[in-house]
């Protein structure tokens, strides 16, 4: 019959009457706690009894203290006197029981017992607590910065808006947290310092049951939308367990290192610096594998896809031949045959983003290219945003004189009947009109880039095939 057991069981760390409650009913069933840890609590068999459990707190302690000080252990002994015997500690934790009908209680006096939880829970948890928001809301912050820099890229990735979303779910929880805390530290004190009476918290699930959850779906899902989408599911996996095993090392990292530096019996300080040190250098390490491998695996599986390689100047060079909305020979005529073609396509809820190229070999520059963007506005409060971003950047691959001249670049209004487009735009730069232009349909928005002077013929095959593609895109 086995002889002890482990539970992996979180509570908030002043909810003394929740862990009371749990230890007291694992005793009716037979087990007695001897050992606590942040990952686990550890119990040995006894025969089933009713036993009366007490979780008193001493701030003066820490995690990375080798063994009990004198203080401690003085504060032990004084309470195995009155019949309280330590069952286990955890830092600021300590866990005594009583086989007494009626025991009294450890502590009896309610403004002392909550100021040392207060304690307890400064020098313990809240650091956690303000690191967790302030790395919650630095990253909101970033990821929104990102978002005004680039807003289509932004608006059209699924990934990215997820995981600015569990940033700010994180820093709601972590918020919650803490106010909770303030809230009950507030009504504990009042409680304590007019009635003597201890006012005991509500017993939420830990917070970090919900903050985990999170992060892993943002980061495995902001990752898997950076990489193709023939690999996205599998880089999505491949992230979220990769996460977690970082995640899960860096536990048993931190706790293994000081365990036994604990062991050797290390100073407190000593402790307090080696195991955060050696759990750091070795998360990094392990990260940095980690992005290598799947930048190499990444590759890799594009590399598999239809791909074949030219050479070119002594340079081995790749020739993709991704499937485009429509290509060249549907607009003009043409003999070449070796293209290469690419398109990636991001989407939201609120936007679409295609980018579809055409281009041949670099030892047949002069043949015509095809490179054009078709974003589908699903949200309609966004369409002239789009346009006005799309506008702004309209010559955002060419190059500018220096100096500086007024005026270089001018986006002129052309016809937009020809192109079947409700408005359309033409890029000039220096008073010369480029082949790019900007249409606008209903629910979308198409930059169309050639190297090429469209004729009358062209025009009309491009609008032929632009309104196949929006169409199908609306069934």
């Amino acid at each position: 019959m086995k002889e002890t057991k482990r539970t992996i069981r979180y509570f908030k760390f002043y909810n003394r009457k929740g862990m009371q409650a749990y230890l007291e009913e694992m005793a009716a069933k037979g087990w007695l706690l001897t050992k606590v840890t942040e990952l686990f609590w550890q119990f040995r068999r006894i025969e089933p009894a009713k036993l009366h459990f007490s979780v008193v707190y001493f701030p003066q302690a820490s995690i990375y203290d080798a063994e009990a000080s004198e203080k401690q252990e003085q504060f032990h002994e004084l309470c195995e006197h009155t019949g309280w015997k330590l069952a286990a500690s955890d830092a600021q934790l300590q866990f005594f029981y009583n086989d007494a009908d009626s025991p009294v209680p450890i502590e009896t006096d309610a403004v002392f017992e909550v100021e040392n939880i207060h304690k307890a829970v400064k020098k313990r948890f809240l650091p956690g607590y303000y690191g967790e928001l302030f790395l919650s809301l630095l990253n909101s912050v970033l990821l929104v910065k990102q978002g005004l820099e680039n807003p289509i890229a932004f608006l059209s990735s699924g990934g990215s808006l997820l995981y600015l979303l569990c940033w700010i779910l994180v820093a709601i929880l972590s918020l919650t947290e803490l106010t909770g805390y303030a809230r009950w530290y507030k009504k504990a004190k009042r409680s304590a310092e007019e009635e003597n009476r201890f006012a005991e918290p509500n017993s939420h699930p830990e917070h970090m049951f919900f903050i985990i959850p999170i992060l892993l779906l943002g980061i495995s899902v902001f990752v898997a939308d950076k990489v193709e989408s023939t690999s996205a599911v599998a880089s999505a996996f491949a992230v979220a367990g990769g996460t977690l095993f970082i995640a899960l090392f860096a536990v048993f990292l931190f706790f293994g290192t000081m365990h036994l530096l604990k062991k050797g019996k290390a100073p407190t300080g000593v402790t307090r610096v080696i195991a955060p040190l050696v759990c750091g250098l070795g998360c990094l390490i392990l990260f940095v594998f980690f992005i290598t491998g799947s930048l190499i695996n990444s590759s890799t599986q594009r590399t598999k896809e239809n791909l074949s390689t030219y050479e070119y100047n002594g340079h081995t060079l790749y020739e993709y031949q991704d499937t485009l909305p429509f290509t060249l020979s549907d607009l003009i005529h043409t003999d070449y045959t070796f293209y290469s073609r690419r398109c990636s396509t991001k989407s939201s809820f609120l936007l679409s983003d295609t980018d579809a190229s055409e281009r041949p070999r670099l030892d047949a520059f002069s043949e015509p290219r095809l490179d054009y963007r078709i974003l589908q506005v699903k949200a309609p409060f966004l369409y002239d945003y789009c346009l006005d971003t799309l506008l702004k950047e309209f010559a955002h691959n060419f190059a500018t004189p220096d100096p500086e001249i007024a005026d270089w670049v001018q986006t002129l209004s052309i016809p937009a009947a020809p192109w079947g487009a409700n408005e359309a735009y033409r890029l000039s730069l220096g008073d010369k009109a480029q082949n790019r232009y900007l249409l606008c349909y209903d629910n979308a928005i198409v930059e169309l880039d050639l190297n090429w002077e469209p004729d009358d013929a062209a025009i009309g095959n491009i609008k032929q095939s632009l309104t196949s593609v929006l169409s199908e895109s609306l069934n």
